[in-house]
């Protein structure tokens, strides 16, 4: 494959590269009279949008949670999403794929959380799109054209999310996805992909 040929590979990076908050919500309920999934509910209705657009600052997020779980050290659940985000299988597998591919990275997420995970990588990676930073998160269609506007060519194009609503705007764009399965069986897919 030559150079003007790699594949673009879109990766998202919350259970793909990166463990996602699962723990950390799970971690922040044991104090709160919330479970997890009412936490995450309460968060997606009340704040979700406008934390992963950079609308609102960090410290509102953590205003926030207090307003929900008044009991909690605010030191101890700033630890407890440090500890928790993990780089996961295919984070050692991105320096070779570099090799055969294209890497951009597309996440809801926030910067000033992923940044130091994702240093490591930069050499890497053709784009980092995360949504704290461009404001405005998927699966508006609008992230997906600032990531394809990063693209080399149009040769083949995979996107790996951990969540299929995500994929409708990647295949309006021509992408071909791919789900990030918890075993990590997809990274198997990408490397028969990348060296066929």
């Amino acid at each position: 494959m030559t150079v003007t040929n790699k594949f673009q590979l879109v990766l998202d990076v919350g259970g793909v590269l990166i463990s996602n908050l699962s723990p950390t919500w799970e971690g922040i309920s044991s104090v709160s009279s919330l479970s997890p999934k009412e936490l995450k509910k309460y968060f997606n209705e009340e704040i979700r949008h406008d934390f992963w657009t950079g609308n609102i600052p960090e410290e509102y997020f953590w205003s926030w949670v207090i307003k929900h779980c008044p009991t909690l050290d605010i030191k101890n659940a700033r630890s407890l999403l440090q500890k928790n985000l993990m780089p996961l299988a295919a984070f050692d597998c991105i320096a070779n794929w570099s090799e055969l591919a294209d890497i951009h990275l597309l996440s809801n997420h926030r910067e000033e959380w992923l940044d130091p995970l994702i240093q490591p990588l930069k050499p890497y990676l053709k784009s980092f799109t995360i949504s704290s930073s461009v404001g405005c998160c998927k699966p508006n269609s609008e992230i997906y054209s600032i990531v394809h506007s990063h693209f080399t060519n149009q040769h083949e194009i995979w996107f790996v999310d951990d969540q299929e609503k995500n994929f409708a705007p990647a295949k309006t764009l021509g992408w071909n996805t791919l789900i990030a399965d918890q075993n990590g069986e997809w990274i198997g897919q990408i490397e028969k992909l990348l060296n066929k």
